[in-house]
């Protein structure tokens, strides 16, 4: 009888280590409720949320976008002179008093904040970082690539404090080694890869070949180039781990439309708490 007692639960240990995932902190779109951001279909507030007039990609953007019922803000990453990252679209912004072009890498922070930004400073990613987990909002990290030296350490510091459970790495087509570098720093991380033409078989075979059985890849998807029946000829072509996103749907029609196709959906203006 003792020796039955053993064999059971020697089983029963095996068992449950055989069928527990070794990355279920990560599990970015699924429902979780050991932490706010896994939610079953992410609505990603793109630049954050506008529609009271915040300026884009500024701290003050994400925590209206969470009011505004999205689960996770977008923002895009460029570098200053003094190597902080701050969260603007493109490489310069005009200064909103004297329309001057402001070219970011020139400038160190301090040089920066004494130029207005939309009508106020630029952001930088700590920041925003600090009102998303305030708020319980994800990240989706645009322009993401492969870091070195100083950079690298600066921005995998800022997401060991955010939680890299709560990021989704946004990377060009095909930029293989930045996405490998990030799979060398968490075999977790969901990484989306932004294409903004009809999906087609190189996209596929490139999405496999970076897929694994821990990490989630998000094909995320100019919405436009992409229609239904697209999407239903490619999807029994990806490894199951593989989701669309859709990007920037800002008519409600369209998002409907989409919602059963999504794991993701990036709006300037709605979240799937408006529908």
């Amino acid at each position: 009888m003792h020796r039955f007692t053993s064999y059971v639960f020697i089983t029963i240990f095996i068992l449950f280590f055989a069928i527990t995932p070794s990355c279920s902190e990560n599990d970015d779109f699924s429902d979780n409720p050991s932490t706010p951001f896994s939610p079953s279909i992410a609505s990603v507030a793109h630049r954050g949320y506008k529609a009271k007039g915040e300026a884009e990609n500024t701290a003050n953007a994400y925590r209206y976008a969470h009011e505004a019922g999205f689960q996770y803000g977008e923002t895009d990453i460029q570098w200053t002179k003094d190597n902080i990252p701050v969260c603007c679209h493109d490489e310069y912004f005009f200064d909103k008093v004297t329309n001057d072009s402001i070219s970011i890498k020139q400038y160190t922070l301090d040089e920066l904040r004494r130029f207005n930004y939309r009508g106020t400073m630029i952001s930088t990613l700590e920041e925003v970082m600090d009102t998303c987990k305030k708020y319980g909002l994800g990240l989706y990290l645009d322009r993401f690539t492969f870091f070195e030296g100083e950079r690298k350490q600066k921005i995998y510091n800022l997401i060991d404090r955010f939680g890299k459970e709560n990021v989704c790495y946004l990377f060009g087509w095909s930029q293989r080694k930045g996405i490998q570098q990030v799979l060398e720093y968490d075999s977790c991380a969901t990484v989306g890869i932004l294409y903004f033409k009809t999906i087609d078989p190189s996209l596929v075979d490139f999405a496999n070949s970076i897929s694994t059985s821990s990490n989630k890849i998000s094909l995320d998807l100019e919405h436009g180039s992409n229609p239904i029946d697209t999407l239903e000829k490619y999807r029994p072509l990806l490894r199951e781990n593989i989701s669309f996103g859709f990007f920037t749907i800002n008519n409600k029609k369209t998002y409907k439309t989409y919602l059963p196709y999504a794991t993701s959906i990036t709006s300037d203006v709605i979240s799937e708490k408006m529908l």
